[in-house]
């Protein structure tokens, strides 16, 4: 949905798309991780994660090499080269989204199909995730994790934005964004 929100550009709409975002990002890295984990041994989890990541991270190369050419000898990012991309980008991620229901239940070892046998509650969750986060492990690993923050901020926004509007880059300057992306994505596979 954040995608849909750069079809109408306005102020609010891009703001409401990325609440929406961010709060279904929650949920999808969630489900991701109980998905993966659900469907892993200690054999596999490894494998399984690799693939994971790499299709992830497949994302910022094709998707990138897709703007890049789409930007091919074009001096501005006019309305109709943004709605072009934006919509190539929609139905791709339609797809991908559509693929979801093609997932597999999640079998156990044994071949037997995995179900949940404990619940708790919600407050009994925060209450651990809470104990959890105090944990000495955990504060440590809260410095990494607020670095990277912050990096995943700058390269997301700042970076890209500052190449777009650099004057100086040049009037392909829209198409180093692209370029910028890709060479990220690179970066991002090979580790």
């Amino acid at each position: 949905m954040f995608l849909v929100s750069f079809l109408w550009l306005s102020s609010f709409l891009l703001y409401l798309m990325s609440a929406v975002q961010g709060f279904g990002a929650a949920i999808l890295w969630t489900a991701q991780g109980t998905y993966l984990t659900l469907n892993s041994d200690s054999s596999t989890m490894s494998r399984n994660t690799g693939v994971f990541w790499m299709i992830s991270n497949m994302s910022m190369l094709l998707g990138n090499a897709f703007v890049y050419y789409a930007l091919h000898d074009k001096d501005d990012f006019d309305e109709s080269t943004r709605k072009f991309i934006y919509t190539v980008l929609i139905a791709v991620s339609v797809f991908g989204t559509s693929l979801f229901l093609l997932l597999r239940s999640p079998v156990s070892s044994e071949g037997t199909v995995n179900e949940r046998v404990e619940t708790i509650s919600f407050i009994q969750q925060i209450k651990n995730t809470k104990s959890l986060f105090l944990t000495k492990d955990m504060r440590l690993l809260n410095v990494s994790f607020f670095f990277t923050g912050l990096h995943l901020s700058f390269y997301a926004s700042v970076y890209s934005s500052s190449i777009g509007f650099t004057k100086r880059m040049g009037s392909n300057s829209k198409q180093l964004v692209a370029l910028s992306g890709l060479f990220i994505g690179i970066g991002e596979i090979l580790g």
